[in-house]
C-alpha cells in the first residue's frame, strides 16, 4: 500500500471475464467516481468504451472475435488492467 498526503490508497478490484460472445465487467473496492473501461484488442486498438462505478456490474454484448482482449479501467488517479481470452 502506498500513502500519498496521509490518505491510504485503496487498491480497486476490476474482474473481467467473457462467455457467450458477451464480456462480464465488475469494479469493487475501488476509488469513488467514474471510471473510464476500454477494450482493446492485442494490437492496442480500442474495441469498446464505456464508464463503470465503484461496485458496479455490466454485461456488455459486444460479440468480439475469438482472441487475447484486454480491459483497462481508469479513473484520475487508478489504472487497472485485465487480460480476458474469448472464444
Amino acid at each position: 500500500s502506498t500513502a500519498v498526503a496521509g490518505h491510504h490508497r485503496q487498491k480497486g478490484i476490476l474482474r473481467a471475464f467473457s462467455y457467450n460472445k458477451k464480456l462480464q465487467l465488475r469494479l469493487s473496492g475501488a476509488l469513488p467516481g467514474p471510471y473510464k473501461v476500454r477494450v482493446l484488442n492485442i494490437l492496442g486498438q480500442v474495441q469498446y468504451v464505456t464508464t463503470l462505478q465503484n461496485g458496479e456490474s455490466k454485461t456488455l454484448d459486444i460479440s468480439l472475435p475469438r482472441g487475447i482482449y484486454l480491459v483497462q479501467a481508469q479513473n484520475y488517479n487508478d489504472v487497472m488492467v485485465r487480460k480476458v481470452l474469448v472464444r
